[in-house]
């Protein structure tokens, strides 16, 4: 079970996946742990960490043993949602994010789900295929209410179109084990 305290949360990611906290007091250690066995899963941790700077990305997992172009992650953000938005709300302004890249397929779907945490929308998006692989992320979205506000919390996964099948049952194991914790 990764837990997180100073966040509030914890999920049980697959065994073997290589695991890095984004907070600064952690990155640098989990990262140079993981590049003794794995110097390109370390390389890309470094690489989203700075792309997600300032981004509420507080977890980033990948599955180091896949030999694919592109290794199936995970990411987890939380971020100030403010007072008061509907999960609805914040949905659309998800959704409409990603619409806005443009190497993504439209439609990016969207369904109302419920986890063990709640409410949440489910989100699915693929990109064009770029040297024959097409990605697919699948994202879950959720409100949590903190201290009076909304905490806004999006477990994002991803793989290419040919990992999703085995992926589907990790991301099912993964978010119905996420919790919140004080």
């Amino acid at each position: 079970m990764q837990r997180d305290a100073t966040n509030g949360f914890e999920l049980a990611l697959p065994a073997g996946w290589a695991t890095a906290r984004a907070d600064p007091a952690f990155f640098n250690s989990d990262v140079a742990t993981i590049g003794q066995a794995h110097p390109n899963v370390a390389d890309a941790l470094r690489r989203v960490n700075q792309a997600m700077s300032g981004k509420g990305l507080k977890l980033m997992a990948v599955d180091p043993a896949e030999s694919s172009v592109f290794q199936s992650n995970m990411l987890l953000l939380m971020y100030d949602a403010g007072f008061g938005p509907s999960l609805d709300s914040a949905a659309k302004g998800y959704v409409s994010g990603i619409e806005e890249n443009t190497t993504i397929q439209k439609p990016v779907t969207q369904a109302k789900v419920t986890l063990p945490v709640g409410s949440a929308v489910r989100v699915e998006a693929h990109t064009a295929p770029v040297q024959g692989v097409t990605v697919t992320s699948v994202s879950y979205l959720t409100l949590h209410a903190k201290q009076g506000k909304s905490l806004g919390v999006i477990v994002i996964f991803s793989g290419s179109s040919d990992q999703m099948p085995a992926l589907q049952i990790t991301i099912k194991q993964v978010v119905e084990s996420f919790r919140y914790v004080s």
